[in-house]
């Protein structure tokens, strides 16, 4: 069986499909979530991403395929955003400790075997040097997951071509903006890195945490627009760009007010050599030429862990950060100045690569017995019989997100059984990574009986509820409709974790101090969660036809009107509204209870259907 993972849009598969009958087919289903760089992969569930959405198993599917064959629409020397995405959640295929292979420092095998992978690369009037960049990237790519290039083929695409936006005139500003890529935007070394940087910028610059826009990229485009100098300070992942940085260019590339002139990089990596850095900073230059952006150079800094526990500790100039000192000097004079210096490679000083892998190979043993596992089943191999029968069909996102959809009603009435376990972990895990996206403070509250236990919760035929979502947020416009999209992202995960939900906006009592409402917010609504006495029945709905305008609607509209009519409204009103406008849809809602709510609940599930993301939408 191979396993196949792609890009490709719907109709484009359909010529390809039967190609692939019986295997393995990972494809873009609207749901995966960015790798966090939280580890645990490899010292918490080994050889498991921690990250339930679908993908989170792509380690084992990858040893368990006899081939992996990627087709990728070639982005920059690599993957599109998707397919990096893929392989950034695969790193639990390969083990946490180093060793040297080929003169390089690279990742252990978690499994015996030499897996071949196919790679097919389409786009438009790809050039002979683009193709080399691909060749060379993916080598790398194969190098560090040890697995060996089978093949690497190209297909013409004119269709898959980019528009680039008619760019309007910006008045330069002069402002520099450090925007950290990682997804520990606080407490990662991208972060940390970004910060020493600055610290010689000498004023005259701000950090900006990418995660805190995924949600809503025009707002970071927009606030983009008087920036002069970008600065990506980014992690390396899988020999490239994380995915989330690369959705970010994809759509600056394509943001008719770009104010930015120059472009910098401050790199970081794990691995010892920090020449293992040149694909991402081949990919930035790459993003430059295609957008009349000045690449200025950057600085890599390798042995990530190490230096940059160090840069709060120990004198930054002197010891195994001496270089990079030097390179940070280097960068932030070029940044100063608006002039162009060399990619800088710094490497730790004194330091011998022997004495890095031994300790960071030790560390792993012991951040493995901090989180309760043993430092023999670091080296786990999933197989199919891995998990019990009982997880198997109840952990999140074994029920498919579309199945939930369809599967999910409104349930009353609930049982005594506490949330609990790896359920209870997956839940907080959501509400946590939704939380740092949207700027909402939702909370689940466990164990509560009063809020439901009153008149009101009678008259709305409530009974045994003990727990609920509180969907909290800072007073705003936008505050109803993020408390809709975010919660029914929870509603659906709570429903492929075996669990039933219901949106409640009035029949329910708030109980003082079970969950926290900070100066400038407002609680929109709660959701019940828990195990119902039964599964809720579906109700009456509107047509395609009542709740959409389209001449000549493509598959992907009609599917995701389709599904947004299975979303659960105030009142079952179904009052939104939605009009396809070339490839962009427009949505709305008439007035009613709760109609912003059902506005953002209707969206999200139109994503889901259609396959589309949030980019959409007008």
């Amino acid at each position: 069986m191979k396993l196949v993972i792609h890009d490709l849009p719907a109709a484009e598969w359909e010529k390809l499909q039967a190609e692939y009958a019986g295997d393995r087919i990972v494809a873009d289903q609207g749901t995966i979530r960015p790798c966090v760089g939280c580890f645990r992969c490899w010292n918490k569930t080994p050889g498991e991403c921690a990250v339930r959405d679908g993908y989170e198993n792509m380690g084992a599917l990858i040893h368990r395929a006899d081939e992996v064959v990627v087709i990728s629409r070639y982005t920059y020397g690599g993957f599109s955003a998707f397919v990096k995405n893929v392989f950034d959640r695969s790193l639990g295929y390969v083990l946490p400790q180093f060793e040297v292979v080929g003169g390089e420092t690279h990742h252990q095998k978690r499994y015996a075997e030499d897996k071949p992978f196919t790679f097919l690369f389409y786009g438009h009037d790809l050039s002979a040097e683009e193709k080399e960049s691909a060749r060379r990237y993916v080598k790398a790519v194969c190098a560090n997951i040890r697995g060996y290039v089978k093949d690497v083929r190209f297909s013409e695409r004119e269709e898959q071509a980019l528009p680039e936006a008619p760019q309007a005139a910006v008045r330069p500003s002069g402002r520099t903006v450090l925007l950290i890529g990682s997804m520990r935007a606080r407490s990662g070394n991208s972060a940390k890195l970004a910060r020493k940087l600055g610290e010689r910028l000498r004023g005259g610059y701000e950090i900006v945490p990418l995660p805190r826009y995924l949600a809503r990229p025009a707002e970071l485009y927009s606030a983009l627009e008087s920036a002069e100098t970008l600065v990506l300070c980014v992690p390396l992942y899988v020999d490239g760009l994380p995915a989330q940085v690369i959705r970010f260019l994809e759509g600056l590339r394509q943001y008719p007010r770009r104010g930015i002139r120059r472009v910098y990089v401050l790199a970081n990596m794990g691995l010892y050599e920090s020449s293992q850095l040149v694909n991402l900073f081949s990919a930035v230059k790459q993003w430059c030429g295609k957008t009349g952006t000045e690449y200025c150079g950057g600085l890599g800094v390798s042995a990530g862990e190490l230096l940059g526990a160090l840069t709060g500790v120990t004198p930054f100039r002197l010891g195994p950060t001496r270089r990079v000192a030097e390179g940070m000097d280097a960068l932030a004079d070029a940044i100063r100045r608006g002039s162009r210096t060399e990619d800088i490679y710094a490497e730790p000083f004194g330091f011998p690569r022997s004495l890095y892998i031994g300790i960071a190979n030790a560390n792993w043993n012991r951040t493995a017995r901090k989180n309760g596992v043993r430092p023999e089943e670091l080296y786990r191999r999933l197989e199919p019989s891995d998990r019990p029968a009982e997880a198997r069909k109840n952990a999140y996102p074994n029920m498919d997100l579309t199945e939930a959809m369809r599967a999910r009603h409104s349930v009353r009435s609930y049982t005594g059984k506490p949330i609990g376990g790896e359920t209870l972990e997956t839940l907080e895990k959501l509400i946590e990574e939704y939380n740092r996206e949207s700027g909402l403070h939702i909370q689940l509250v466990r164990g509560e009986p009063m809020a439901f236990g009153g008149a009101m919760a009678h008259y709305g035929k409530f009974s045994g509820v003990r727990n609920y979502f509180a969907l909290v947020g800072k007073k705003s416009r936008r505050l109803d409709e993020a408390c809709g999209y975010y919660g029914e992202k929870l509603v659906l995960a709570a429903q492929a974790l075996g669990l039933n939900t219901c949106w409640v906006g009035l029949t329910f009592r708030k109980v003082p101090d079970v969950f926290r409402v900070d100066a400038g917010e407002r609680l929109a609504l709660v959701i019940a969660v828990g195990y119902g006495t039964a599964q809720g029945a579906p109700r009456r709905s509107k047509t395609v036809a009542d709740v959409s305008c389209a001449e000549n609607a493509p598959e992907w509209f009609t599917k995701g009107v389709e599904a947004a009519l299975l979303a659960p409204t105030a009142i079952n009103q179904q009052k939104f509204f939605f009009t396809l406008r070339g490839d962009k849809v427009s949505a709305g809602t008439g007035l009613g209870p709760f109609s912003r709510v059902d506005l953002g609940i209707a969206k999200y599930h139109f994503e889901l259907g259609s396959g589309k993301d949030r980019t959409v939408w007008l």
